[in-house]
């Protein structure tokens, strides 16, 4: 019923079609026109079944991964970079260079630096305000450093939403191509096998050799164009998605909306005196780019490339959202390596706490 549901939708593209048809069937002979006919129907079934839409509920194809609202911030709400920071002898003297780095990304380093201070008074009188002192820091920087690792935990779990939720409807597109090629193959198979049936009996018998090559053409047409209706079985789909976290990597604005500061921050952070350690956007932009998964064969295509992965959407075949999910994963990954620099920091002040 669905091919005849398809035929019926696309009965536009059928009109100059059926006009050939009327045209050719009152001017052949009898055998000829139903030969012709033949041909012509198979035609039709072609055109109408080869790359089709897939109609999905809107909430499937709509994400609905992100429940928080945007951030709002300016350039002057960002950390220095690092090469712009004056470090404090003693954070340097207790902390590895990427534990600086995230404490400065989650403006911690001046209370790491009151703690050593803190800590300083505590040794040389231990009283008990000095002590409730290094508490109240240590409770203050233990909780930033726990509340920047759920922000970046809510930022991974939207991107493996979305890339779950666009490879699902892929591997339902591709589900629906297999059980049609299938159905194809089969439909192959059997007008073969009809084509000999018929064409048999005619080899011998009274039939001019003219129609026992029509019929042995005409198998072979519709043969041919189930095989192309094979190659040509193509499903799409039209997804929209306006909060497009692939774009801001992409166009790498000063501030986003989409991350919260520090992983903006983090994510774009780069050392002009160290030219070989490109940035964790960059370096990621061109893992798509050395894959292949941007493309870059022709101007055009790389254009409407960006136009659909890093806009607001549009028409996706099931092998561009396996391409746009793996793109998802990889910036996935890129987000967990923060929250190692996260870990590493909090298992240094934890150190620190106990001497």
């Amino acid at each position: 019923m669905s091919f005849f549901n398809s035929f019926y939708r696309q009965s536009t593209r059928m009109t100059q079609v059926t006009m050939t048809i009327n045209k050719y069937y009152h001017t052949k002979s009898s055998f000829n026109r139903h030969i012709w006919l033949g041909l012509m129907i198979s035609w039709m079934f072609m055109l109408s079944s080869c790359s089709t839409m897939v109609s999905l509920k809107s909430h499937l194809v709509n994400s609905n991964c992100s429940q928080k609202s945007d951030y709002h911030y300016t350039v002057e709400d960002l950390p220095l970079p690092m090469y712009q920071v004056r470090l404090d002898a003693k954070l340097s003297a207790r902390f590895s260079t990427s534990s600086l780095k995230m404490a400065n990304a989650i403006h911690l380093q001046d209370q790491l630096t009151a703690y050593l201070e803190a800590e300083n008074n505590y040794r040389l009188d231990p009283n008990l305000e000095n002590r409730v002192t290094i508490l109240e820091l240590s409770n203050a920087i233990t909780q930033r450093i726990n509340t920047a690792s759920l922000e970046v935990s809510s930022i991974a779990s939207e991107i493996d939403c979305e890339k779950e939720s666009v490879a699902q409807i892929a591997d339902f597109m591709k589900s629906s191509e297999a059980a049609k090629e299938t159905k194809l193959t089969v439909a192959a198979i059997a007008v073969g096998a009809i084509g000999t049936l018929v064409g048999a009996p005619l080899i011998g018998s009274h039939v001019s050799d003219k129609n026992l090559n029509l019929v042995t053409l005409g198998t072979a047409i519709a043969e041919g164009s189930l095989g192309l209706m094979i190659l040509l079985n193509e499903k799409k789909v039209e997804i929209h998605h306006p909060r497009n976290l692939l774009k801001a990597i992409w166009e790498a604005h000063e501030t986003s909306s989409l991350f919260p500061p520090f992983i903006w921050y983090y994510l774009n952070y780069y050392d002009p005196d160290k030219p070989n350690q490109n940035s964790l956007r960059y370096q990621l932009i061109q893992s798509w780019i050395s894959f292949g998964q941007i493309q870059e064969k022709s101007p055009k295509k790389k254009q409407a490339f960006i136009d659909l992965n890093f806009g607001n959407g549009g028409i996706y075949t099931a092998d561009q959202l396996y391409n746009r999910a793996n793109m998802l994963d990889q910036l996935e990954s890129v987000i967990k390596l923060i929250k190692q620099d996260l870990t590493h920091l909090s298992h240094e002040f934890e150190i620190l706490n106990l001497k």
